[in-house]
């Protein structure tokens, strides 16, 4: 069972320095953990008509995931104020934090976990800069340009302006780039009591991922790769 393992490793890392970083595209993140209410998920929802709100207390987070299970390299984010933020007004944000990071499987995506990096921070975003518009993007850089990708993205939430009653509508990241050179991050498991119908899956991913001919077909397949070593690992 070691000599399976250590093939199957050998063989997914070296699909992963094959490919390296594929082309920059849209991505669709889930909502792992956060504070502030139900309504989180609508952050990420892509409906500009709902909106995470809540009482903003010390202060709100939420941490997202690339939904492929894949890490990501950004390259801007954008922020879609509220769909009624015209008629109540300071509820946006003013300051905040964004940090990447790489876990093992979700449960170890905690706010206190000590992996986060620090990729973004933005203060005095005053109405001049984000007015009280309802349902309208706002494009943000990075603070400076990130280099390796993240599967997972906490927003740490600061200040809002002026009100305190928090809301927003979405959150975007653009231009994400899938970085395939962060692959021990994914693959780092260990087979041992593993049901034999996961590694006759993973076994069945090489061999899609072998046969994939396009971009699309090989992210599809590495993806549920990645997606397979998270269960392993949530079960080890």
């Amino acid at each position: 069972k070691t000599m399976k393992r250590n093939k199957l490793l050998t063989l997914f890392a070296a699909v992963m320095m094959l490919f390296g970083v594929q082309n920059a595209k849209a991505i669709t993140l889930q909502v792992v953990d956060g504070n502030n209410g139900g309504s989180i998920a609508r952050l990420v929802d892509g409906d500009y008509g709902s909106k995470w709100e809540g009482g903003f207390g010390s202060g709100c987070y939420v941490i997202l995931k690339n939904a492929a299970n894949l890490p990501v390299i950004p390259g801007s984010y954008t922020i879609v104020t509220g769909n009624d933020n015209a008629s109540w007004n300071g509820r946006g944000w003013k300051a905040w934090k964004i940090y990447g990071a790489n876990f093992a499987y979700d449960a170890a995506a905690s706010r206190e976990a000590d992996d986060w990096t620090l990729l973004d921070e933005k203060s005095n975003i005053t109405q001049e800069i984000v007015p009280d518009v309802n349902s309208t993007p706002f494009d943000f850089d990075f603070s400076e340009a990130i280099t390796k990708g993240y599967v997972y993205f906490k927003i740490e939430i600061t200040e809002l302006q002026g009100a305190t009653y928090m809301q927003m509508c979405e959150f975007i990241l653009n231009d994400c780039a899938v970085d395939l050179t962060v692959a021990d991050d994914l693959k780092a498991f260990d087979l041992t009591g593993v049901d034999a119908d996961l590694v006759d899956a993973y076994n069945d991913g090489l061999t899609t991922l072998n046969a994939a001919t396009t971009d699309a077909e090989t992210e599809a397949a590495l993806s549920t790769l990645a997606t397979l070593c998270q269960k392993i690992e949530g079960i080890n």
